[in-house]
């Protein structure tokens, strides 16, 4: 599982410390964007609930009835072992992102950026449709 000690991972992880810290030289323009990032943090919760909420939606047929674990191993094709190793896959990536965010500022203003880009789609959905 060389996934979690990579040493790549880990020279980018000490890069992206490094750029925090320069980013966060800049202090009067955190200061402006201190509202971004706490809308971005409020914005990252609700696209990980729906992903997390896609993610059940999307459980592999094996999984959800049951037959996966009871049916002969004979009986079973690629697509069916496949599938569950898949989604149980995305669901540790989407958990350790969830709690693994990245520190650097710039990165959680953007998640504030695209938290007001879906206020505006959302708000004129609602306006179109109710007006």
């Amino acid at each position: 599982m060389s996934f979690w000690n990579d040493p790549d991972r880990a020279m980018e992880a000490e890069n992206d410390r490094f750029a925090a810290e320069l980013l966060n030289q800049d202090v009067e323009k955190r200061r402006r964007n201190a509202w971004l990032r706490k809308l971005g943090f409020v914005t990252r919760l609700f696209v990980y609930a729906c992903l997390f909420g896609a993610l059940y939606i999307f459980i592999p047929k094996g999984m959800s009835e049951g037959w996966l674990t009871t049916r002969p191993f004979a009986e079973l094709t690629l697509g069916d072992i496949g599938g569950p190793i898949l989604w149980v896959g995305a669901g540790i990536l989407l958990i350790r992102a969830l709690f693994n965010p990245n520190p650097r500022p710039d990165f959680r203003e953007a998640w504030g950026y695209f938290g007001l880009l879906l206020i505006a789609v959302f708000g004129g959905l609602y306006f179109y449709f109710h007006a």
